[in-house]
């Protein structure tokens, strides 16, 4: 059973400092990709990459669930793609306010001003569940086989 982590040590203070600087600020090219698969992006546009935020998250093979305090938006391992689309669209504006990783399986759940949750769930020890860039263009990578790594980001990415 996962559980949340250590808010002071561990994954979740690593992501509450990679994310330093991104609370308080809005989401924007919220988009989903192929599938199941989406990015969102917090902070300026990067001048090498102007779709990409100064933050961007990319969420690749984990399950995920956009939900308030009273019901679930829209989830991916449940809704058509239209849906989908809509639910993640509807990220744009809003603000980042906490974030959360739970051990051992490296789920997030990425909190707004609205109350809205991001929810993660890692869907496969195989591959890369979800990748946040930070400014310093390092990648803190969830995945595979519940992996919590910092590496600096490919310049084909």
């Amino acid at each position: 059973m996962s559980s949340p982590s250590d808010p002071t040590t561990g994954p979740a203070a690593d992501l509450r400092s990679d994310l330093a600087g991104a609370f308080g600020l809005p989401l924007w090219g919220s988009r989903l990709c192929d599938g199941y698969s989406f990015v969102t992006n917090i902070g300026e546009p990067r001048p090498d990459r102007p779709r990409m935020g100064q933050w961007h998250l990319n969420v690749v093979f984990a399950f995920w669930r956009l939900e308030t305090p009273d019901r679930v938006l829209v989830a991916n391992f449940h809704d058509r793609d239209e849906k989908m689309k809509q639910g993640i669209a509807t990220l744009d504006g809003k603000v980042l306010v906490g974030a959360d990783v739970e051990t051992p399986s490296m789920s997030a759940t990425f909190f707004f001003g609205d109350g809205t949750r991001l929810r993660l769930f890692n869907a496969s020890r195989n591959f890369d569940q979800w990748a946040l860039v930070r400014p310093d263009a390092m990648v803190r990578d969830a995945g595979p086989d519940y992996s919590w790594e910092l590496m600096e980001l490919d310049d084909e990415a």
